[in-house]
């Protein structure tokens, strides 16, 4: 049993009393107290006016036996029941002041009691509609935020699109660049390449025409009897010195521009020169 009471007494929860409750219990206890002293107050009336009913009667009664014998007990007791009939009416009209009072009392606290319901009403009326408008506040602000972040997600994003599109147009534009860096690099060792197989070529021509030269001499030489050996030997010297001395000149058209490759045909001009003098040089020693 007595777990169960525990139990029970732990499982009742105090409500905290609010303002209002407490204001609207206090209304409330004033209004019942007005309505329970009034209620006193007129079975006290009732009680009262029974009694004076009653002292009245006895008035009537002892009024009636004085007519019929006058005596000192009957007029003693007509005194009696008149101070008792004065007395009860005066406790009826005390009575009924207070019962007004009270009346006026309740009245008052119904008046009070009206007011301030009406008071609470509009209290509530006034709370709903702060709560109302709190609610709808809050929803507009979330609204606005929405709103907010959703245009400045947009403007992020638009402004994300052009630096992406700006990185991108110096990505392309570095790119570029070095595309042409590597064709100019391509460009010039293609045009070192040319240079380097021209003066190749250039060497392998002047070692073949030597080498004819070098051959017809020789020839020449063996054909022709004694001295004039000599001179074709000379001429032959003299050939080679000239050899010598254009090859500093094919030396310098490494550096030189297109223009100078046209002269590759001046190899066959001193060719056909040598070949010229050398007939010449023959005639001589067979006259």
């Amino acid at each position: 049993m007595a777990t169960k009471k525990a139990k029970a007494k732990a499982g009742t929860k105090t409500r905290r009393a609010t303002p209002a409750t407490t204001t609207r219990q206090g209304e409330d206890a004033a209004l019942k107290k007005a309505e329970s002293a009034l209620e006193r107050l007129r079975t006290d009336l009732a009680t009262k006016q029974s009694r004076l009913k009653a002292a009245r009667q006895k008035l009537k009664a002892a009024t009636d036996r004085v007519a019929r014998n006058a005596t000192e007990a009957a007029k003693k007791s007509l005194v009696n029941a008149e101070s008792a009939v004065s007395k009860a009416a005066d406790n009826v009209a005390d009575v009924n002041d207070r019962i007004a009072v009270a009346q006026s009392n309740l009245k008052a606290a119904q008046e009070a009691a009206r007011a301030k319901a009406a008071a609470a009403r509009r209290e509530a009326a006034a709370q709903a509609r702060r709560e109302r408008m709190a609610a709808k506040a809050e929803s507009d602000l979330q609204k606005a935020v929405s709103r907010f972040t959703e245009q400045w997600k947009k403007k992020r994003a638009r402004a994300d699109a052009r630096k992406e599109a700006a990185i991108l147009k110096k990505e392309a534009a570095k790119e570029k660049e070095a595309a042409k860096k590597a064709a100019a690099k391509a460009k010039a060792a293609a045009k070192k390449k040319a240079a380097k197989a021209r003066t190749a070529a250039k060497k392998t021509t002047r070692k073949v025409t030597g080498k004819k030269t070098t051959t017809a001499s020789t020839t020449t030489e063996r054909k022709s009897p004694g001295r004039p050996r000599k001179a074709a030997s000379k001429t032959a010297s003299k050939k080679t010195a000239s050899k010598k001395t254009a090859s500093p000149k094919a030396s310098t058209g490494k550096t030189a521009s297109k223009k100078s490759a046209p002269k590759k045909s001046a190899p066959k001009k001193s060719a056909a020169k040598k070949s010229a003098a050398k007939k010449t040089a023959a005639k001589k020693t067979t006259g």
